[in-house]
């Protein structure tokens, strides 16, 4: 019996896994685009600002095209202070996923 009920709740969390999976190079691609910087370079480790190149115009881009297509509104003045692509990408997974427990 409780081999059955972990095989559930395993099957429950594999599609939250794959979406975060695929909202992450979603992310990464957008990103790329805007930046004209490779997707293969894109890691969570490059610095947003100094390696990505992301300043206040290109930044303003990224977030107009997240709250479109992601339907959630970032505060600037919490991603200020992010420094990696990494954590900005964990950021957005987080709002969204807070969004959609709050529905």
């Amino acid at each position: 019996m409780r081999k059955k009920a972990k095989k559930k709740i395993l099957n429950k969390e594999l599609p939250v896994k794959n979406k975060d999976a695929d909202l992450r190079k979603q992310i990464v691609k957008v990103l790329s685009q805007i930046t004209r910087i490779p997707i293969n370079e894109m890691c969570d480790d490059v610095l947003i600002r100094e390696e990505v190149g992301i300043d206040s115009l290109r930044s303003i881009e990224v977030i107009s095209w997240v709250e479109k297509q992601l339907g959630i509104t970032v505060c600037e003045r919490e991603i200020s202070d992010v420094k990696k692509v990494g954590e900005f990408i964990n950021y957005l997974l987080a709002e969204l996923n807070r969004n959609e427990k709050n529905k």
